[in-house]
């Protein structure tokens, strides 16, 4: 049986040290070209078919075929990253208490 309370949260709650290195952490993983094209796949909707290729061992014919984002998918991705405030972000805090059944058999 599970109990919870619930909360939400924000980077802004932390210290200024813990803010700092948060910020700087995020703020490198966004600026990788990994991510960036990650996220390019996302908005387009489909990943790259390089992409499917690394990651997937199912043949997907719609995938197969999409070499290369599609027009201002990338752009948009990078106009994100550079209005992107880590600060916006919201967690939700809720602990969660797991009682445990131990079946002696």
């Amino acid at each position: 049986m599970a109990r919870e309370s619930s909360a939400r949260s924000s980077i802004k709650d932390l210290d200024v040290d813990h803010y700092t290195a948060f910020t700087n952490a995020l703020t490198s993983i966004l600026s990788t070209e990994k991510a960036e094209i990650t996220y390019a796949e996302i908005i387009d909707g489909m990943p790259t078919a390089a992409t499917w290729k690394d990651y997937s061992s199912v043949r997907h014919d719609l995938v197969q075929k999409h070499y290369e984002l599609c027009e201002g998918s990338l752009e948009t991705a990078k106009e994100f990253r550079a209005n992107f405030r880590p600060d916006s972000l919201q967690f939700d805090t809720t602990v969660r208490f797991l009682t445990a059944t131990i079946y002696l058999v």
